[in-house]
């Protein structure tokens, strides 16, 4: 069963930053944004359906994408590039508390196939995430 965007819906928030431009080695025509996204609710699949939903669905996304979509995909990234880099929640003592990860080895080794767009602040953007930032946090 797949979700989607519908005024019978339930509401969702989601608020999607982008942070930089990437292109496909060797090709100039497959651009792809790598975008912070920051969800308020906590629908099932709320990131992916939002973002099918305004037409640039997850990379290698099975089952929010047609299936030759899906299958290019595969052929240069192994899974949903999707990563949790900050998950911030109030616990039973009412504090609030705050996990944060940098993107994993195999989506870096996957953004390292990737070339970033000449624009002046992708290759940088791309140049941190590599080094581990998070977006939204400092480096120590």
């Amino acid at each position: 069963v797949t979700s989607k965007v519908s005024d019978e819906g339930k509401p969702a928030w989601t608020q999607v930053e982008p942070l930089c431009i990437l292109e496909r080695k060797g090709s100039t025509q497959e651009q792809f944004a790598l975008v912070a996204i920051i969800i308020r609710t906590g629908r099932t699949h709320q990131i992916r359906v939002h973002l099918k939903h305004i037409g640039h669905p997850t990379v290698t996304d099975g089952k929010y994408t047609d299936q030759l979509t899906y299958n290019c995909d595969k052929e240069w990234c192994s899974r949903n590039f999707l990563h949790r880099h900050r998950l911030t929640f109030v616990d039973t003592d009412g504090l609030l508390r705050e996990a944060v990860a940098a993107l994993p080895k195999d989506l870096c080794e996957v953004l390292r196939g990737l070339r970033p767009a000449d624009d002046g602040q992708s290759p940088g953007t791309m140049r941190r995430l590599l080094e581990g930032w998070v977006p939204g946090a400092a480096l120590v």
